[in-house]
């Protein structure tokens, strides 16, 4: 009775590998309403997994009781790569957040409990190894915890939960991610010699809404990565300018002191808490916010010099607005009177990413700029926020750590000639 009643959810259903398949298993039927299958062994194309399922039919919705284990789950094999293009939207709305409502429905057709392990997952080519979840799901209140896995040499711990019983579903999200080595993620995506060095990543963050777009707009929490003691290589360098390399003449100006990007999130408005990026020979710095209920940006980059060979190269201020799909970056000419010298030759080249950009100009002088030698790095690190222009530095006057709009002024400045040719790279 029991297989009969689970048989029409069953009908129709596809499994999305193909392949051999070999199924044992002891099962048991308890009553007209419950069934379960204990000692699993299930082996489908390049899937095998072990466990037990059970499932009751007899309550007011259906519920599951599953614990699986794999020693290898390779979801580039079981989900081949398709050369079937996307099907486009429906409409665009120029916004990165969808507003479509979420599928909450599916959260209180069933109720159910989920442990699953697995010794080494493959996706996209990377490994991920010792995973462990936890799900459990009950009157459309979903929480995932743990959620624990190791990931390019460091942990991953995370919980979550969904709560769709109500009319607005409330998220309750925790991410923890301590020493991920991101020189060998960069080197397993064929990046090479771009950087060395481990990351951090925790975010905290509630919310509540019926679509992703809602959710955002509420969001309160923090969001904070944080790297120190990493290393810039040659190609990271070549990508700024080739020029950089003739003056980052010691390791310690290729040292990443740190890098430090926190947002604290408050109803939807994520404002900068610290922005820092410090080698040896520059620091840069951001403020400013992004909005999340309108996708709109109001930032600032403000990179500084830190040694006299540097000062060879323009550290170009720039400011970052638009919206999350069509940021427009602007250089800030007023702010960079100060770091460069009239008679500037060409433009060597520029990089725009991530929110820390470095617009390079080698100048035919030597530079009669201002130095900022002011430990970003301390303050950063010990969770403080760092506003520029309020902090005590060697050089640069005071400046607003709120970014400004951008400057439109006509004056005779020697950077104008620049600006018109930078403008370029970034369609303005």
């Amino acid at each position: 009775a029991a297989a009969a009643m689970l048989e029409p959810s069953l009908k129709g259903m596809e499994l999305p590998i193909r392949g051999a398949f070999k199924v044992s298993s002891l099962m048991k039927v308890d009553g007209p309403t419950k069934i379960s299958l204990g000692d699993l062994d299930v082996s489908v194309g390049p899937l095998a997994l072990k466990g037990r399922v059970a499932v009751d039919l007899g309550g007011a919705r259906p519920a599951l009781d599953v614990a699986l284990k794999t020693d290898t789950l390779n979801l580039d094999e079981l989900l081949p790569k398709t050369n079937t293009p996307a099907a486009p939207a429906k409409t665009d709305t120029g916004r990165v957040f969808p507003t479509d409502p979420l599928p909450l429905d599916g959260l209180k057709a069933v109720d159910a409990k989920v442990a699953f392990a697995a010794a080494r997952i493959i996706a996209q080519g990377m490994d991920i190894t010792d995973v462990s979840v936890s799900l459990s799901l009950k009157n459309g209140r979903l929480n995932v915890d743990p959620l624990a896995a190791v990931f390019a040499g460091g942990k991953i711990n995370a919980n979550v939960m969904l709560d769709s019983s109500k009319a607005s579903a409330a998220l309750q999200a925790k991410v923890d991610a301590q020493q991920i080595d991101y020189g060998q993620l960069l080197t397993q995506q064929g990046l090479t010699d771009i950087a060395t060095g481990k990351i951090d990543l925790n975010v905290d963050v509630t919310g509540s809404g019926s679509s992703v777009a809602q959710l955002m707009a509420g969001l309160d929490g923090k969001t904070r990565v944080q790297v120190r003691d990493g290393k810039l290589e040659s190609g990271a360098l070549n990508i700024i300018s080739t020029d950089m390399l003739n003056v980052f003449d010691s390791q310690d100006d290729k040292k990443i002191r740190c890098a430090v990007v926190q947002f604290n999130i408050t109803q939807g408005l994520a404002n900068t808490h610290a922005i820092v990026f410090e080698t040896g020979g520059f620091s840069v710095l951001g403020s400013g916010s992004a909005n999340l209920a309108d996708e709109t940006l109001k930032l600032r980059v403000d990179p500084r010099s830190k040694k006299a060979n540097l000062a060879t190269v323009a550290m170009v201020p720039v400011n970052i607005t638009g919206t999350f799909a069509k940021p427009d970056w602007q250089i800030d000419m007023t702010g960079a009177a100060g770091n460069v010298v009239a008679g500037a030759a060409r433009t060597a080249g520029a990089i725009a990413s991530l929110g820390l950009s470095l617009l390079v100009e080698k100048v035919a002088k030597e530079a009669v700029g201002q130095f900022d030698k002011t430990d970003y790095c301390t303050p950063a690190l010990a969770g403080k926020q760092v506003i520029p222009g309020e902090m005590k530095s060697a050089a640069a006057p005071k400046q607003s750590g709120n970014a400004p709009p951008p400057a439109k002024t006509e004056s005779a400045n020697p950077l104008k000639s620049i600006g018109k040719s930078l403008g370029g790279l970034f369609g303005n």
